[in-house]
């Protein structure tokens, strides 16, 4: 059975920070089977292997398009260097949309965290969110002005529900605070860096939120590089700010209660909080 079934042809490319591409495909020979926020495909590399990313569901995407969101690893091991390389009219190979990230079933609010490169699953979730008529706020955090990507993107998709956080003023992330104005029965998503998922997933714990209504996507870089720089998050509660930092990593994993699944990978690791 063939590992990487979508050819996929570029049909743009857009720079949505320094360091941050949108990829937007056409899907030859048919069109992408269906998927919901949280999938990702695996791009095959020409040299071997693959690497995930997470679909996007941009506003305006045109029908049986793909959109994906890299983030350039100035020293990774080939993919963000592969694939900020393409031009329009480059033709991939991908798998199949899979989702170990999805959204909960039923009418219960949602609460969305997105740090950095973090935010590609997070955008789909609120544009799915949004369709359905289902309460969420998504908070978007980052180190400065001018670096996180899809900004206009999230303000069509997100309107007032959306809040931006940056490390270097008083917008800085105050999880404690996030967590205590989220409705009682919100599940909570996240997705960022280490440190982030760690701070999150520990006061949303603390608060007394069940494991199995925390939901996260944890991206770690192939390597350490300049542009992805430590990323803070204070606790006011306690005073306490916690730093993530790059980790290099070589597989993805999602990890459910009574069942685990890893494949080799370089990117992104997904699990429930009850598997922590």
């Amino acid at each position: 059975m063939d590992a990487h079934p979508l050819k996929l042809r570029v049909q743009s490319v857009v720079a949505e920070t320094p360091v941050i591409r949108s990829v937007v495909f056409d899907v030859e020979g048919g069109a992408v089977p269906d998927w919901q926020a949280g999938a990702h495909i695996r791009v095959l590399l020409p040299g071997g292997g693959d690497r995930p990313y997470s679909l996007m569901a941009l506003p305006d995407l045109p029908e049986g398009a793909v959109a994906l969101g890299v983030l350039r690893e100035e020293t990774s091991a080939g993919g963000s260097q592969f694939m900020h390389a393409l031009q329009v009219g480059d033709v991939i190979r991908a798998s199949a949309p899979v989702n170990n990230f999805g959204l909960h079933e039923g009418s219960a609010p949602a609460l969305l965290v997105a740090g950095g490169i973090g935010v590609t699953p997070i955008l789909s979730m609120a544009a799915e969110l949004k369709a359905q008529g289902a309460r969420y706020r998504l908070h978007y955090a980052g180190r400065m002005p001018g670096l996180l990507a899809f900004l206009p993107q999230l303000q069509a998709i997100c309107s007032d529900g959306l809040a931006i956080h940056y490390d270097s003023d008083e917008s800085r992330l105050d999880i404690a605070a996030v967590l205590g104005d989220a409705p009682a029965d919100a599940h909570v998503y996240v997705c960022g860096p280490a440190g982030l998922i760690d701070a999150v997933k520990a006061a949303a714990l603390a608060r007394g939120i069940p494991a199995d209504r925390i939901h996260f996507e944890l991206f770690k870089a192939e390597q350490p590089t300049s542009p992805n720089k430590p990323f803070e998050v204070e606790l006011k509660s306690t005073g306490q700010v916690i730093t993530s930092r790059p980790i290099r990593v070589s597989s993805r994993r999602w990890n459910r209660p009574g069942s685990t699944c890893s494949t080799t990978a370089s990117a992104v690791i997904a699990a429930s909080a009850s598997a922590a």
